[in-house]
């Protein structure tokens, strides 16, 4: 695993290091033993998670997103999740989520926008699971700076968190959501990958061909110009295999018979 770029807070996990900046990728190793499996990467906080399904977090922790007692400049074992076989990880500005292999949903740190999904606004110290998805089977979870995602196996896709921005795409006025909603007008359509930027989300639809974004900015597809607070259906000609997104930019990659090509949203 390598990592660059600000260690202020002890985020890259390499120590007590007097550089502040990483200008290249440098290597950060595990034990022999361990090999990682994901890593998920919030504003000044890292969380991987191994081969045996473990979590270890790293950096600032002001809201206790690390699941530790302290800050931590090197990456370290979240204890309230070692009983888990954890498969996915994603992080908030300040605020961490895991699945496990059961499809539970656990979050914890910053709740200040009920990202945690507690139903409250308290900010957790360590992992808990959600329980308005407890019957849900997970396979996805996405972060945004303040709102969270999880699609199940079925395909439904649920939001919560931080709605200022119409970010969670349930067609509310609400400002925030303490537990995870269902969007309804995805109901029907079987999604099967989801991303999300600081205030804006994307998902995919199982066929590949249909895109729908949720957003508080304005979205521009092949020259059009759009924008909304509710899903809004994209048309490509091409199949979408995959997304990836920023603050507030963009990426859809789809894939053809001849060639790859990537498309700026």
């Amino acid at each position: 695993m390598f990592g660059w770029g600000n260690t202020v807070n002890g985020e890259l996990g390499l120590g007590g290091i007097e550089e502040e900046q990483i200008l290249s990728p440098r290597e950060l190793k595990f034990s022999k033993a361990t090999q990682v499996q994901q890593v998920a990467c919030g504003t000044n906080h890292t969380a991987v998670v191994t081969n045996d399904g473990q979590v270890y977090t790293c950096g600032n922790n002001d809201f206790s997103q690390l699941g530790h007692n302290k800050p931590r400049k090197r990456l370290e074992q979240v204890d309230g999740l070692s009983a888990y076989v954890i498969n996915n990880v994603a992080c908030g500005m300040a605020h961490s989520v895991a699945v496990n292999e059961w499809g539970q949903v656990f979050s914890w740190g910053s709740n200040v926008y009920g990202q945690l999904g507690m139903g409250i606004s308290d900010t957790l110290l360590v992992p808990k699971v959600i329980k308005t998805l407890a019957t849900c089977n997970v396979i996805q979870i996405t972060c945004g700076l303040n709102h969270c995602l999880a699609l199940t196996n079925s395909g439904v896709l649920y939001s919560w968190g931080c709605n200022k921005h119409g970010q969670l795409g349930l067609g509310t006025k609400a400002t925030m959501e303490l537990k995870p909603k269902p969007i309804k007008s995805l109901a029907g359509i079987p999604i099967a990958f989801i991303a999300s930027g600081g205030n804006h989300t994307f998902a995919v639809s199982k066929s590949g061909f249909v895109v729908r974004v949720y957003s508080f900015q304005a979205v521009s597809v092949y020259g059009s110009r759009n924008s909304s607070k509710i899903c809004v259906l994209i048309e490509s000609s091409l199949p979408v295999s995959w997304h990836f997104l920023g603050n507030p930019e963009s990426c859809l990659c789809a894939t053809t018979h001849e060639t790859q090509k990537s498309s700026e949203v």
